[in-house]
């Protein structure tokens, strides 16, 4: 074949080639986009706690746990619901709780020194009373001073029951309820106080939660009675929220989780007798922060010898030295840093759109519509559960841990021998 003819052949080809229509590619399947359920949806929508925000709305009109009363010896900062703040006790043992800045050249109160009237500032002695407001500028002549135009944030501030409330909120505050294990007197109490780094809301669905501690606290002071997987049996209204109740059949006892507006877990913790009880407070530092007030109530057993007692008195009192308090996002407690540890890798604030909810999470499921339905009580100019101001109002008992059998036939022992066989009876053959 001439040259020339070979060219125009293979120019031919070439042109055929490029002509040739493409095979087309697979169509990738279209995904769906994913749908929140409803409770994912409120959960993404209660994260916030500003002013305006709807659980801020809400938490404000509560009283809420924000320290221990023991430990306020001098004037700190804290951060409630956003707020950057300062708490401090007049001599007469009152609390004040006021802005952290003073209002003249913006410098924290926390170094302040405290009078019967109030805070005075390091800096110029600018003095502020309990509700914010300045009473003194003692560097300006009586002529000039406007100390009555001047006036920091200032809140309502209680101490009670070991702890200091404050009400963050517009108009007369409710009563702080008498919870029956603040008033008894048939054993002995402590108070402390933890940190978390992540979204209040996460905290608040771990106390609503019994399954979990069936795998997170598998190895730990807890084991004989968290052993057996619990069934989840009902989640009930109640005046003041709701009540989760789940029963470990082969233990034989059914615990009661009491979820109480606004954010409160009372329960009992059944691995001894009589069972520790618990108030546990959370209260919103702010969108990726949170701290918990948990005040604890131990019986005294009946007819226990003294020596009892304070035997007692001492594995309470030897957990409470474990507490760091200079590092406060840390636990003594393994049960409790456990649980800050499944609370805090879910991030600051967990992205549930990511979620999946199971039949046993009715109690977190249940904890997210109980807030809605509070938010909208609110909005249509009702008060949400839990708000007191009868001032003769009852003691409010909680029924919580109850054992069927009677705590001296639960046998420990037994109960991993149970475990272990189910254990087994679970693990794939070779067959």
């Amino acid at each position: 074949m001439a040259p020339k003819q070979a060219r125009e052949k293979g120019l031919k080809q070439n042109t055929a080639t490029r002509r040739a229509p493409r095979a087309k590619a697979k169509a990738k399947p279209k995904t769906a986009p994913r749908v929140l359920g409803t409770a994912s949806q409120i959960a993404q929508k209660l994260v916030g706690v500003g002013p305006k925000d709807p659980a801020g709305r809400l938490f404000r009109r509560y009283w809420l746990p924000i320290e221990v009363a023991g430990d306020l010896t001098k004037p700190k900062e804290v951060r409630i619901l956003g707020e950057d703040l300062v708490l401090f006790r007049l001599p007469n043992g009152k609390p004040g709780l006021v802005g952290r800045k003073c209002a003249h050249r913006n410098t924290s109160l926390v170094l302040g020194t405290v009078d019967a009237s109030g805070i005075r500032c390091a800096y110029h002695g600018w003095l502020y009373d309990a509700t914010g407001q300045c009473v003194d500028q003692p560097a300006d002549p009586a002529a000039t001073r406007f100390c009555k135009d001047i006036k920091i944030a200032g809140y309502r501030c209680e101490d009670r029951y070991g702890i200091i409330w404050a009400y963050l909120g517009e108009g007369e505050p409710p009563l702080i309820p008498p919870y029956d294990i603040f008033v008894c007197q048939d054993g002995f109490n402590r108070t402390v106080k933890s940190y978390h780094k992540c979204n209040w809301l996460q905290v608040c669905e771990n106390m609503v939660d019994p399954q979990h501690t069936s795998f997170l606290h598998r190895f730990s002071p807890l084991t004989d009675v968290v052993a057996e997987c619990p069934t989840l049996d009902k989640v009930e209204d109640t005046p003041y929220g709701f009540v989760v109740q789940s029963t470990r059949e082969d233990q034989g006892h059914s615990r009661l989780d009491h979820f109480v507006f606004p954010a409160m877990n009372r329960v009992a913790v059944n691995h001894i007798h009589p069972p520790l009880e618990l108030c546990w407070f959370v209260t919103p530092v702010d969108e990726t922060h949170a701290i918990s007030i948990t005040y604890r109530f131990v019986p005294e057993p009946p007819g226990a010898s003294a020596e009892v007692i304070q035997r007692r008195i001492r594995m309470v009192e030897e957990f409470d030295r474990k507490i760091p308090r200079d590092n406060p996002y840390e636990s003594g407690s393994l049960v409790f840093s456990q649980d800050m540890w499944a609370m805090e890798a879910q991030g600051p604030i967990s992205d549930r759109t990511f979620e999946n909810l199971a039949q046993s999470d009715r109690g977190v499921i249940r904890l997210r519509r109980a807030y809605w339905d509070a938010i909208k009580a609110i909005d249509a100019g009702k008060e949400p559960p839990n708000i007191w101001r009868d001032p003769k109002l009852a003691i409010l008992n909680f029924e919580t841990g109850i054992f069927h059998r009677g705590f001296e036939n639960f046998d420990p022992q037994g109960s991993n021998a149970q475990r272990a066989a189910r254990e087994r009876e679970a693990e794939p053959t070779n067959a």
